[in-house]
């Protein structure tokens, strides 16, 4: 049997056979969702912008370790394919100058990757060792010699499955102002995305070759350690592109 109640304005709701429900209380039910809602729609902009983030210090490494990588080769040699990557002159920077940023470059990524979501760093982890293997494998489409940019290379892979790089004590400690700048654009990125709802996290062309198992090859080189590690995920790559 149903009850019948007047609200406060002398409408009559029909009611079940529960309680009650002041209108008040309604209201508060359908402010707390529209709250949840809004809280749901700014952690999934942060998340969008953490991912922006770490593509962004990826590029960056990228973009010096081409740097790196054309300072190594001998000067006979024509200059490889760059992923075309914004970067700032560093023509009058030594080549040990180059090194140190690098470096710091590398360990940028490595803060960043392991300061993010658990959710955002699976999503983007995936993606960014295939480019790393792309990467790599172009070197090999190359025949260039193994280089220290080969043991770069497999440090950023190591970053990306195991998060820990070897960096010298004076790349820790010139590293600190860029990670509290870093805090400043990951700032700038959270209100740019949650400004506008429809932008969503890319990441910049990098070079790359079919060739990963070329740059598998180069990377396990670069530090045998990785071996299971890169075997493992070239296993999965050539599993999925041959759905």
């Amino acid at each position: 049997m149903n009850r019948y109640s007047n609200d406060s304005s002398g409408v009559a709701a029909v009611m079940g056979s529960g309680s009650y429900i002041n209108p008040a209380e309604r209201d508060q039910g359908g402010n707390r969702f529209e709250a949840q809602k809004q809280d749901q729609v700014s952690l999934q902009r942060s998340k969008e912008a953490s991912k922006q983030m770490l593509y962004g210090v990826f590029c960056n490494v990228i973009a010096i370790l081409e740097e790196f990588e054309q300072r190594e080769r001998p000067d006979r040699c024509r200059p490889l394919e760059s992923s075309r990557l914004k970067i700032s002159d560093q023509r009058r920077k030594s080549n040990e100058d180059i090194k140190h940023i690098l470096e710091t470059q590398l360990l940028l990524f490595e803060k960043q990757s392991n300061s993010c979501p658990a959710e955002v760093r699976n999503e983007v982890v995936e993606e960014l060792k295939k480019k790393v293997l792309q990467w790599a494998g172009f070197r090999a489409d190359e025949n260039c010699e193994d280089q220290r940019t080969d043991i770069y290379v497999a440090q950023l892979y190591e970053i990306l499955v195991r998060g820990n790089p070897e960096v010298s004590e004076r790349t820790i400690q010139e590293t600190m102002p860029y990670i509290m700048s870093g805090k400043h654009d990951q700032m700038e990125l959270d209100r740019e995305f949650k400004d506008n709802r429809a932008k969503t996290a890319t990441c910049p062309y990098t070079r790359r070759s079919r060739n990963i198992s070329g740059g598998a090859a180069r990377i396990v080189r670069g530090q045998p350690d990785l071996n299971y590690e890169v075997g493992r995920d070239l296993q999965r790559l050539n599993a999925v592109d041959m759905k």
